[in-house]
Order: C-alpha cells, then structure tokens, then sequence
C-alpha cells in the first residue's frame, strides 16, 4: 500500500469541542473519543450506511461487529434502532442473567418482546414474559389479554375459504378455550374429507385390559382440585364427541358411553328381530366358523335381509371382508329382539294359564 493515507470516514463531536478520529483506508482506527455522541450522522437527503466487508476468501478471514462491556457487573452491550417515535433494542442485559433481549423501549428489561435465555446447552425462548418456573428447554409465549390465536401454521398452497375462523392459508391454530378460566382449543381447517388426524407410534404393544392398560394414543381426563390434578370422579364425563356445538357422544368415568339417539331410535317392530339377528351372526361369522358354514348357502339371503332394515344400514359390507358394524343400532335391535320375546312369552303364558283353567274346568 502506498504511503499516502487517504481518510475514509470521518468521526466527529457535536458538541463544539471539534475533537476527530478518522478511519484510514488499512481500517486502523486512529482516535475516538469518549464524549462523542454521535459517531456518524447525515442531515441532507440520501442513504446513510455503515458496512463491514472482508473481501479475503479464506476460512480464518472473519468479518465481525462487537459491542464489549467491561464486566458482568457493567452496563449492558446493545444496539439501538429508532425513528424518533419507535425504538427497539436488542442486546445483552447485564441485570437479568445474561440474557439475550429484544425489547420495544430504548433500555433492555423494558417492554420486552423477546427474552432468550441460556444455560450450557440448555436455553429458553420468552415471548412477552420474562421467566418460567416449570421450564428449563423450550419456548414460552404470553398472550397477555388476547384471546385470538397464540400459534397458526400456514402454507401458500392452503386456500381453504373459512375465513370466518382464521385466514385462508391457515391450516391449524391454537387458542384459549375460555377467555379467563384458559385452556386449548385446537383447530384444524381444510383437507377434503379430512382435516385433523392424530397418530400415535410406539415401540411396542400392551394387551393388559384393565384400569392400568395403556396403548400408542390415548386420552386423559382431570379435574382441578387446588393446585392438583385429579379424577374427575364417579359417573362424571371425561370425553365428548360434539357436531358443532351439539354434543353426540359421551365417555364417562364409570367406564360407560351414552348418545344422543334424538329421533334415530328405531325399535325394529316391522320385522322378526330373532331372524335378524341370527343374519347379523351369519354374515358376520367368519371364515370356518361352524356357524357360517352351516349357513354358507344363505348368506346372501341374510345380507339381503339386513339390507332391506329401515333407516341407516346395521351393517356396511365391504368388499376386503372387513364389515362395519352400527353398533348403536346392533344395540336398538336386541331391544326389539327381547321386546318381541318378552310380547311372545307373554302370549304363551296367556295360552297356558287358559289351558290350565279350560283342564280344572273339565276336571270338575
């Protein structure tokens, strides 16, 4: 390099004394002074910009901008953007661990934004809040009064159009499911006939029926007792499965299930409910099940029978073998089943006790 030096920047105090420094063209800083305010500054229309460039190619040629305080008990190394209406700061805040801040103010610890923590290889992220007793690795969101979404995923290739429950490209959020009392409500928005699908995959399997069972996904209810979670007690629901707003189904602490059959009761008086059972053990038997090869003729004609029941089919036939079964209205028809043979043995009591009478009306 020649031994001329030419001045690059320029660094000034405002404040009248006219003390300079003056960056060469080697980078070497030559003076900078502890009273200057402002480093560098433009009053007339334009750009200002303030770049570092390593133009060298090779693994240890770094290019760095560092903000160094004298210890931990110092003030705190930032940097500072501002509008003049507008200032946010990010940095180092001394007095709160260490952490690393983003806060909407011109000092850090005030209004924060964005807190993240570390400890060895351990760290949290804080969004809105400062700490979190209950967590040592994760992520940390407060809502503050908020009672919209708090998580959305989204995608440019969802347009799903339900634009009443969040946007159109957003396909699963979280929110509140109570404004104050808290909780989660999970919402899944799109897919055709499909939306929110939940799997479970564990590495092995548990046969145990009994209350200690466990399997791949499972479901678990509490109730809050003080600062506990506990049962929620006898005959109490755990579970329901609404349409909308409307509740359908109900699994119970008891081990029980109960359904809204509203006007779908059906009690199968149309018909012989003994022989539609007996084609409900049929065409579902088995394979080599002795049942169904006594009756392997009729099979057809038991399929016919139950297809011809009114309302929704008792049983979907499908063409892999796998039937589905309603249960709910396997369930009205052994109602109509012992109804009928309730009516049946009541006639045939009727018949007997006439007997009885007409035989000591003889004897006599």
């Amino acid at each position: 390099m020649a031994a001329t030096t030419i001045a690059r920047v320029s660094i000034t105090d405002d404040d009248g004394t006219g003390q300079t420094g003056t960056i060469w063209n080697n980078a070497q800083l030559v003076a900078i002074y502890d009273d200057i305010d402002d480093l560098f500054k433009r009053t007339t229309a334009g750009d200002l910009t303030f770049e570092l460039e390593n133009t060298d190619t090779t693994s240890t040629s770094d290019t760095g901008f560092i903000a160094r305080v004298g210890s931990g008990a110092a003030g705190d190394p930032y940097f500072q953007v501002t509008n003049g209406t507008t200032t946010w700061t990010w940095g180092l805040d001394n007095s709160d661990s260490d952490a690393w801040v983003l806060a909407n103010s011109a000092a850090l610890g005030n209004s924060n934004i964005l807190k993240i923590t570390a400890s060895g290889f351990q760290g949290i992220v804080y969004i809105n809040d400062t700490a979190n007793a209950n967590m040592t690795t994760g992520l940390t969101i407060n809502q503050a009064g908020a009672d919209n979404e708090i998580f959305t995923l989204k995608s440019s290739d969802v347009g799903h159009g339900v634009t009443s429950i969040s946007e159109t490209d957003s396909f699963m959020m979280i929110a509140k499911a109570s404004a104050t009392g808290g909780g989660v409500e999970l919402w899944s928005i799109g897919g055709s006939t499909s939306s929110l699908i939940l799997k479970g995959v564990a590495v092995t399997a548990d046969a145990t029926r009994s209350t200690a069972g466990v399997a791949p996904f499972m479901a678990q209810g509490y109730i809050g007792s003080g600062v506990n979670a506990v049962t929620v007690g006898a005959d109490k629901n755990i579970a329901a499965f609404r349409d909308a707003s409307t509740t359908r189904f109900i699994l119970d602490s008891d081990g029980d299930s109960h359904q809204d059959v509203g006007t779908a009761w059906t009690n199968f008086d149309d018909g012989d409910d003994l022989v539609r059972l007996n084609a409900v053990a049929i065409a579902l038997a088995r394979k080599g099940d002795p049942l169904r090869s006594a009756f392997v003729a009729h099979i057809e004609d038991q399929r016919a029978v139950l297809d011809a029941m009114p309302g929704k089919k008792l049983v979907a036939f499908n063409a892999d073998g796998h039937h589905f079964v309603n249960m709910s209205r396997l369930a009205m028809l052994h109602t109509g089943a012992i109804r009928q043979l309730g009516m049946r043995l009541t006639k045939t009591e009727k018949r007997l006790a006439s007997a009885q009478r007409e035989l000591r009306r003889l004897a006599a």
